[in-house]
């Protein structure tokens, strides 16, 4: 079983990774914990799905089972920041290389 500290620090990660904000200082783990607890939630329970669906291996597209049938996008952060954690977060800042 997946622990908890395992799944917020992924959910944390996540959305770090999704809104761009990697080495922002105001962006810390507390900072988006307070903030985005509601977008965690659904996130943990976004990789829950995930991994009780695939079995936890990776770049699978797509599952059926009798006549039920699901796809995912291409990769996990499709499959965690869905829309409708996007819609819980703030739009991601633009990378500047």
């Amino acid at each position: 079983m997946l622990n908890e500290a395992y799944l917020d620090d992924m959910a944390i990660n996540a959305i770090r990774n999704y809104l761009n904000v990697e080495g922002k200082a105001k962006w810390n783990d507390t900072y988006i914990m307070l903030n985005y607890d509601t977008a965690i939630e659904l996130i943990k329970d976004n990789y829950k799905s995930y991994i009780n669906v695939t079995g936890g291996v990776a770049n699978i597209s797509s599952i059926s089972q009798g006549g039920q049938s699901i796809s995912f996008n291409n990769g996990l952060s499709n499959a965690l920041i869905t829309e409708e954690v996007k819609i819980l977060l703030p739009r991601p800042y633009l990378k500047v290389f």
